[in-house]
């Protein structure tokens, strides 16, 4: 007989988490982002984490879909109502990369990189995305913001599509860690929140850079396929420094993508 699948728990994310928080847990949805913003437009508090078990419309950045098979993944946004000036958002998702990977190493003692801007990688494939979507209120400021995060802790039931399995990988190849899930759950809220606290925080920088997946590399900036260059770094404000044979390109948002020599 086969062993029924367990998986995380409201309570079992909860007996491991310092912050408190609201949880809303469903077990399909189309996009937690999209239905987080309903809620946001009725009101909800800051803090309120909305998880699901499968979502069968999940978004990326830049109009990409993201794979959120059923059982297998963490698909999770969480509502803030920050008072930072928009030009600060960057550093919401790039403070949501810090706790993503270190939530991994924490939970499944798995090396994590970050690839600019919100991507975590491990073993040299993408198992993490971030998609933070914000709504100005009109002075410069945000009246929410929607932090969506999706990881592929486990190994999907039937694998990943043929177009994703030179891209995509796992956490772990466990089928069934519910204690990985949680973990990582309640790891990455912690510090996440312990981190939004001030989002100036130089340590953030500092733990970013360290975890730069792209750092040394020969990179295409998508969108002008003429634009290639290495990159040298990332600066204070987060944007990637890109050394052409003209110039150091720096870069504040967009995707660049390694170069194969």
């Amino acid at each position: 007989m086969e062993k029924e699948k367990t998986m995380y728990t409201i309570e079992s994310i909860q007996a491991l988490l310092r912050t408190p928080l609201q949880f809303i847990l469903r077990e399909s949805v189309p996009s937690t982002n999209t239905l987080l913003r309903t809620m946001a437009e009725d009101g909800v508090p800051e803090g309120t984490v909305l998880l699901s078990r499968e979502q069968t419309a999940g978004r990326g950045r830049n109009g990409h879909s993201f794979f959120s098979p059923k059982d297998s993944g963490v698909y999770m946004s969480v509502l803030l109502r920050p008072t930072i000036p928009a030009e600060d958002a960057l550093r919401i998702t790039t403070t949501a990369a810090v706790a993503a990977a270190e939530a991994i190493e924490s939970a499944a003692a798995v090396p994590a990189q970050i690839k600019w801007v919100n991507d975590i990688f491990c073993r040299g494939k993408k198992v993490c995305g971030i998609l933070t979507e914000g709504k100005p209120n009109g002075d410069g400021r945000f009246r929410y913001v929607i932090l969506g995060v999706g990881v592929n802790l486990n190994t999907p039931a039937e694998g990943f599509p043929a177009e994703l399995q030179s891209i995509a990988g796992t956490v772990t190849d466990n089928t069934d860690n519910t204690d990985v899930q949680s973990a990582w759950i309640a790891g990455f809220l912690d510090s996440f929140f312990a981190y939004y606290q001030n989002l100036h925080d130089p340590d953030i920088l500092q733990k970013y850079r360290q975890r730069s997946y792209l750092q040394d590399k020969t990179v295409r900036v998508v969108g002008n396929d003429n634009v290639c260059g290495q990159v040298v770094g990332i600066d204070d404000t987060f944007h990637l420094l890109v050394r052409t044979e003209r110039e150091i390109l720096s870069l504040d948002s967009g995707e660049v993508r390694i170069q194969k020599l």
